[in-house]
């Protein structure tokens, strides 16, 4: 690579207002021409370089640069050599770093496919503004995303062609297809863009908007391969008014002006000058009545043949039946709820509609037999499990922990050991209190040998005070041990983490829940707290076996309301009926149904929207 590098061809320069992003690349349908020039100044921009150039080469032939990002700029002569080893290094790596003399960093990326078919090799070479050593993964996932972007652009122009070259007959066949498969959509919006998408690629258009009727004015709600946008912008006004120079005379407005019309296009050439676009034309969605629609067509290059222009007012039409009705549809409630009330008075008082009238016969009969049918009524409250019995089990002394037996959630028999605290210092400490019991003892007896009874009173005083403390020495090693006074269930002490940790005397050690006598905690809405009595009888389902029924009965209510998360409830505690099942634990939840007596079947269905409304319109 040589001078040859400098070689540069004409390529047309594209907009250069604002580089397109990557991903806005993927729906590009411009020629090859505007595309490459674009494509050169999206990764310039998104690799945050301040100079790219596209370089090609064929089977036995020089690298050669072909385009330049931005258009002005020149290799210098220097560089070439540089240049040259890092597109060559690009055929053994996909991604390439590099350094100019004077310190600017390089970046080399291959590209799959080339502008050329006779120079299948293309590779970008970048003038990176800041160092590339090593390769960040942001840049390897750009680079990776920069390089897959003309392969996307090739394969939507090899679809492009395929629609046109259809036959007549299968052009119709298409349009009923197209017809079909956006009756097949629920919601207005995505119907609309939907169909500015299809037309889009089925005519090779740059862009399809559609805007939608209201009145005398036309609002936009959807563009081709941009499914959010902004209404306000300049650009979406001048296309909107464009669509009202077509609503207002009535026809399809196009600029330039298609042969043999003569519509006012006054608008539109105003927009393709203004944006740049090849060709703008209005063509307006007819249903009965009038106008429902505007599509918006916008080409880059020429005007639709007018055999196109008339498919393209047929697929309108075979679409605008399904549009209208599930616009009609997606309207908002109380629209919608007023067509229907003005349907069901044209229904009621008018002629006909045998068959549904018969059906407001049978809604009455229903409603009737609502009002006066009885039904079991239940109350609904949450429920939790409780033991009767919990056991609090403090450290008996001040020591450290030797050894622990139990876990959270052990299942623990009469008398087994659950924790027990080191003794070795208690041990040392009791050989020498009784030491001092016997030296004390010996000192009392040689004192009243030799006839010293003040120091044979002092001598049995000390021993009564050793023999105390190697009693109280002995108590705490008895109590070393703890052990479960009944058989019942851990529910708290994780004490395995704290082995060999110092515990202090009354420290809380371990929660012991007792199984065999357990009760139910209810807790009932203030709003049905008057309906829950004393000796009523339900069933409770806790959550870890929500198939499961256990018979309770209501046995205390709290007369005070508690707050529980941010809510007024009444406590209250019911027997459990059924016997007790071994997987019960302390604490588990579910919820309860009370049956608090018979309710007419209208009442049980619509009392609490009764008692909302009441307390809403303060009734």
């Amino acid at each position: 690579m040589d001078d040859t590098v400098m070689g540069q061809v004409s390529l047309p320069t594209g907009d250069e207002e604002r580089p397109l992003e990557l991903s806005e690349l993927h729906a590009f349908t411009g020629p090859a021409e505007a595309f490459w020039p674009v494509y050169l100044d999206a990764v310039c921009h998104a690799l945050m370089a301040h100079k790219v150039v596209l370089l090609l080469k064929g089977a036995e032939q020089r690298w050669q640069g072909v385009l330049f990002s931005p258009r002005q700029a020149v290799i210098d002569g220097g560089e070439a050599p540089q240049l040259l080893a890092l597109a060559n290094a690009s055929d053994e790596q996909a991604v390439v770093r590099g350094q100019l003399e004077s310190g600017t960093a390089l970046l080399a990326l291959r590209l799959p496919i080339s502008p050329d078919p006779t120079r299948p090799k293309a590779v970008l070479i970048l003038w990176m503004m800041q160092a590339v050593e090593p390769l960040s993964t942001e840049v390897q996932s750009l680079a990776a995303l920069a390089a897959q972007v003309p392969v996307h652009y090739q394969h939507g122009q090899e679809r492009l062609p395929v629609a046109l070259q259809l036959s007549g007959a299968q052009r119709m066949h298409e349009i009923l297809q197209l017809s079909i498969r956006l009756s097949g959509e629920g919601r207005f919006m995505r119907t609309a863009f939907d169909l500015c998408c299809e037309l889009a690629v089925r005519f090779g258009c740059e862009r399809v908007s559609l805007g939608w009727v209201e009145g005398a004015y036309v609002r936009l709600v959807a563009m081709s391969h941009i499914e959010k946008f902004d209404p306000k912008t300049n650009r979406s006004r001048e296309m909107v008014n464009a669509m009202e120079e077509a609503l207002d005379q009535g026809c399809v407005v196009s600029y330039p002006a298609l042969a043999e019309a003569r519509p006012v296009n006054r608008v539109h050439e105003t927009y393709v000058r203004e944006y740049g676009e090849g060709t703008a034309m209005s063509v307006p969605i007819h249903w009965v009545g009038g106008i429902i629609g505007i599509l918006f067509v916008e080409h880059q290059t020429s005007l639709p043949t007018e055999l196109q222009v008339w498919e393209l007012e047929l697929t309108s039409q075979a679409c605008a039946h399904h549009l209208r009705d599930v616009y009609l549809r997606d309207r908002w409630f109380g629209a919608r709820l007023w067509d229907r009330f003005k349907q069901l008075l044209n229904v009621v008082f008018g002629p006909g509609h045998a068959l549904l009238k018969l059906s407001g016969v049978v809604t009455a009969l229903v409603l009737l037999a609502l009002i006066l049918t009885p039904w079991n009524y239940r109350v609904e409250v949450g429920a939790q499990l409780h033991s009767q019995d919990l056991l609090f089990m403090p450290a008996p002394f001040d020591g450290f922990l030797r050894s622990v037996h139990v876990e959270v959630g052990d299942r623990v028999a009469q008398g087994q050991v659950l924790v027990t605290l080191d003794t070795r210092d208690l041990e040392q400490e009791a050989a020498m209190a009784a030491a001092e019991v016997t030296r004390f003892a010996r000192e009392a007896e040689k004192a009243n040998a030799t006839r010293k009874l003040a120091e044979m009173q002092i001598a049995l005083a000390h021993g009564q005070q050793s023999e105390a403390r190697l009693a109280l020495v002995r108590y705490k090693l008895q109590h070393a041990e703890l052990t479960a006074p009944y058989e019942g269930i851990v529910v708290e002490g994780e004490l395995k983490k704290n082995l060999g940790a110092p515990v202090r005397k009354g420290d809380l050690l371990l929660k012991l829940a007792q199984t065999q006598q357990i009760y139910l905690e209810l807790e009932i809405a203030q709003v049905d707290v008057h309906e829950v009595q004393l000796g009523q009888v339900g069933e409770v389902a806790l959550v870890g076996r929500p198939e499961q029924r256990f018979k309770i009965e209501v046995a205390r209510m709290d007369p005070i309301a508690t707050q529980r998360e941010g809510r007024s409830v009444f406590l209250g505690r019911a027997r459990i009926l059924s016997p007790v099942e071994k997987w019960w634990r302390p604490g588990m939840g579910g919820s309860a149904k009370i049956a608090v007596g018979e309710r007419r079947l209208i009442w049980v269905l619509t009392h609490r929207t009764v008692r909302f409304l009441r307390e809403l319109f303060w009734i």
